[in-house]
């Protein structure tokens, strides 16, 4: 019997990823697939440095799609085992029996980075010139030797035109000490702005891999030098999983959160994963960190909502029906003329309880608009603590605390009384022997839409 080989939708047009060392490049590869009658997903796996840039980034993808990956340069330190660099585009369904369910990318670094030969008293702002003190252009017979010397070194290095150097950091540092700093906007930010910790930081800017606040970003990016610097919202800036305690360069890819599991560590890799921890409470990492993500979002929407719409229409409703008790109504001043047309010997007495009556009910529209003055405040600082939380983009496996918070919520905006009614809800007796009674909710309906009359005969059974 002859076993037919599983097939997997996913193809890759290349296996082979060469970079050189010394130059920026990017490398594509198109990812397809077979089937056309549903949607395909795949997953990108690997353990680059930071010195790759991978896009999209590691996670699920949907088929067809074109992956590039960038060799950034080689300014980062270079402790990482390039030799064993996993770079994987594979079925999310897959079978992990089946060799051919997911694609092996090889990456392969050509060359050797260049390193200075000594060691500068002073470094120079240009890179090009291998951390120099400084340059000078010699010239022989009026030509240019395409060399630069090192006055430092009095040594001579090969190196590109002075119109083609990089970024003066030197310039750019001194003109960060001397811009004026702005005032403290919080004392213990979640996210602190990287040129002052006491920020609330808004921004990331991609270019420097740090995260600014308004003014320390505008500060530090208004000269022309860093024009080109891309800045996104903190909200938006890309997340990074956290690296494998036992395999340094691997990405964390699962987590174990049960209390009498003993194995170590709790977060762990692919590798992990398949030797070192086989337990049945093991999870996604990446779908715990969404699905705590989306539990933070929907209880900032919550409080949104509640701070936003159901405050202030509740506000609104209460001071209108607070309104509608005043004295200066013209619903109110009929119904004094009602008294003293029916009850002339007996008005002064219908009028104390009727304006008993009033005060009551403006009273109780008060407490209750202070109470929600009250709550107000409250529910806007917890919404505040929420969605910066949530823009932290960091802490999600443990949001206890912003529960707790959606619970605080919940009982605040619970307590409001829901029999205040308006003037037009009381069925109103001229007699005045008792408090006016709420209509049934039919009649008042009727109540609130029938017209006002001032020619209405005043009957003394009213």
């Amino acid at each position: 019997m002859v076993s037919e080989t599983k097939r997997y939708p996913i193809v890759v047009d290349r296996y082979v990823l060469n970079f050189n060392v010394n130059e920026v490049s990017t490398q594509k590869i198109e990812v397809t697939t077979e089937v056309t009658d549903k949607t395909v997903l795949g997953e990108i796996i690997h353990n680059l440095p930071p010195c790759f840039h991978v896009s999209p980034q590691a996670g699920l993808i949907a088929v067809p799609i074109t992956v590039e990956v960038t060799y950034k340069s080689n300014t980062y330190p270079l402790i990482y085992d390039y030799d064993n660099l996993e770079f994987i585009i594979a079925d999310r369904l897959r079978d992990e029996d089946y060799p051919n369910s997911k694609h092996l990318i090889k990456i392969n670094l050509l060359g050797h980075p260049i390193t200075p030969s000594y060691t500068p008293a002073i470094y120079c702002s240009h890179v090009d010139t291998l951390y120099a003190a400084g340059v000078a252009k010699r010239y022989k017979n009026g030509q240019s030797t395409e060399q630069w010397l090192v006055p430092l070194t009095a040594q001579l290095q090969e190196a590109r035109e002075i119109n083609k150097f990089q970024k003066n950091f030197f310039v750019i540092n001194w003109l960060r000490e001397i811009t004026p700093k702005p005032p403290v906007i919080c004392k213990n930010p979640f996210v602190p702005c990287f040129e002052n910790a006491n920020h609330e930081a808004a921004f990331y800017c991609s270019t420097c891999d740090v995260d600014f606040c308004e003014s320390c970003f505008q500060s530090v990016h208004s000269h022309k030098i860093l024009a080109n610097h891309e800045v996104i919202p903190i909200a938006d800036k890309p997340f990074s999983p956290p690296m494998c305690e036992l395999h340094p360069t691997k990405y964390v890819r699962y987590m174990c959160d049960a209390i009498g599991c003993n194995l170590r560590p709790k977060l762990f890799c692919d590798g992990c994963f398949f030797k070192n921890h086989r337990c049945p409470y093991t999870t996604d990492y990446f779908n715990r960190i969404s699905q705590n993500r989306g539990r933070l979002v929907n209880i900032s929407n919550y409080i949104k909502e509640v701070d936003t719409q159901i405050l202030p229409k509740r506000k609104k409703h209460v001071t209108d029906c607070k309104k509608s008790f005043s004295t200066d109504d013209l619903k109110i001043k009929t119904c004094f003329e009602k008294i003293d047309a029916h009850y002339e010997r007996l008005k002064d007495n219908a009028k104390a309880r009727f304006g008993r009556f009033l005060e009551t009910q403006r009273n109780a529209a008060q407490r209750e608009l202070d109470r929600i003055e009250a709550k107000i405040g409250d529910i806007s600082k917890i919404r505040k603590d929420v969605d910066t939380f949530l823009n932290r983009r960091e802490g999600y496996l443990n949001i206890t605390a912003m529960i707790d918070k959606e619970n605080e919520v919940l009982i605040k905006a619970g307590v409001f009384r829901a029999d205040i009614l308006n003037f037009s809800d009381y069925d109103f007796k001229p007699a005045m022997t008792e408090f006016p009674t709420p209509y049934p909710p039919d009649e008042a309906t009727i109540s609130r839409k029938r017209p006002y009359d001032p020619n209405e005969v005043i009957s003394i059974d009213d």
